[in-house]
């Protein structure tokens, strides 16, 4: 399963995986009630940790294993009303939702009012994350930084993008349009001036002596041209944000689709425009486009060379969409009979099984997760999971009048 993505968010199964597992040591002393932490952080005028976590993501493991427990981290975040979610409930649904949570782990401080301050995601090194707490205690914000950071460069176009990646993430969606348009209209002054480095190479000259020209001249051959790959590739990476980061999050799947489209089209050597491809699928899938979609996941896992981690990517999207699924599935045993330790795409084949009714089929193959990590408490659940669905259906069909 693609453990390094929201990718279990909106679905339901018959008996969740996280149901067969003990409650994690590290949260304790978290609530899991969203308003009942807000309505406490007004009262005491302190801060929310609002945590986004998933029982089967790997880095929330590494996080509450290695990080949470720390006195260290314990002591950063005192200054704070702690609250987890888990995204696959219908309250951790709710809530990434309503702040654009596009990964896990992740992250958030809130205002006692509930607006965001800042976020990160992943499970960065324990100092790192000490220093963004101590800053978010002082009421310092990576975007109030940037925004600070942007008035002073106005023409750091590296900058823009970032700022407009972070917009994106809050769902602030005018925010990053207007960092795009400083992109785009430094582009159109490339666009509108193709001659004016060489020119600038004269000026220069014309300042020295006639000798010193041709070194000045030199150093800036070719420079219009890099200036405008490089101011290519930062708007690649702005269309992506506001594709993937907003418009896919709010569910608005055709500006997704426009979005996307664009960038394939218009920056097609980009690294953005292949993971554009799987992105454009789920925009296809949403507008009732299903043949399309799974020509662009062909596509996708053709393009990105068919390991196991493309395979498990869009596996588990098939499985999280409920389509294609018998195509999922070769797919899947496909690259198993290639890579038989990847314990993740068993996983998603079990998923994949129990998806199109064979439990029997998906107990195999959740076994041979666990065979490939023993100790993983997430794969030990699947297992218990998969075995209560396999003695279910055993026993409707031994029941008087089933069907034989």
């Amino acid at each position: 399963m693609a453990r390094h993505t929201l990718a279990a968010l909106g679905l339901l199964l018959a008996l969740t995986p996280s149901s067969a597992l003990p409650e994690s040591p590290a949260l304790k002393g978290w609530g899991t009630e969203l308003e009942a932490a807000l309505a406490q952080a007004k009262t005491e005028q302190r801060g929310v940790l609002l945590y986004f976590h998933a029982s089967w993501c790997g880095p929330c493991q590494t996080l509450q294993q290695e990080v949470l427990p720390t006195p260290e981290f314990q002591a950063a975040a005192a200054p704070f009303v702690l609250v987890a979610l888990d995204a696959d409930s219908p309250a951790g649904e709710a809530a990434s939702a309503r702040f654009h949570v596009a990964s896990l782990p992740s992250i958030l401080a809130l205002s006692p009012e509930g607006v965001e301050r800042d976020r990160f995601s992943g499970a960065p090194p324990l100092p790192e994350i000490l220093q963004t707490l101590e800053a978010w205690a002082k009421g310092q914000s990576t975007l109030d930084d940037l925004i600070r950071a942007s008035r002073a460069r106005p023409f750091d176009l590296e900058l823009a993008a970032e700022l407009a990646e972070e917009y994106a993430k809050r769902g602030q969606v005018a925010g990053a349009k207007a960092e795009l348009a400083r992109i785009f209209a430094f582009r159109r002054l490339l666009e509108g001036s193709p001659r004016a480095f060489t020119r600038g190479a004269a000026d220069a000259g014309r300042l020295g002596t006639a000798r010193e020209f041709p070194e000045v001249s030199e150093r800036l051959a070719g420079q219009g041209e890099l200036l405008a790959e490089r101011v290519d590739a930062l708007l690649a990476r702005g269309y992506f944000s506001l594709a993937v980061l907003h418009y896919l999050k709010v569910r608005d799947y055709g500006a997704a689709r426009r979005v996307l489209q664009s960038l394939r089209r218009r920056f097609p050597d980009s690294p953005q425009s292949g993971q554009a491809t799987y992105y454009l699928a789920i925009a296809q899938h949403h507008l009732g486009r299903s043949r399309e979609a799974l020509s662009l996941l062909k596509r996708f896992v053709r393009e990105g060379g068919g390991g196991p981690g493309v395979v498990n990517k869009v596996a588990w999207l098939a499985h999280q969409k409920k389509a294609w699924t018998p195509w999922a599935i070769t797919l899947a045993r496909e690259s198993l009979a290639e890579h038989p330790s990847e314990s993740g795409l068993w996983d998603t084949l079990a998923e994949l099984y129990a998806d199109q009714g064979d439990p029997d089929a998906a107990l195999r193959a959740a076994q041979s997760a666990l065979e490939q990590a023993p100790e993983d408490p997430y794969l030990k659940g699947q297992v218990l999971r998969f075995e209560a669905a396999a003695r279910a259906r055993s026993s409707a069909g031994k029941a008087p009048g089933a069907a034989p």
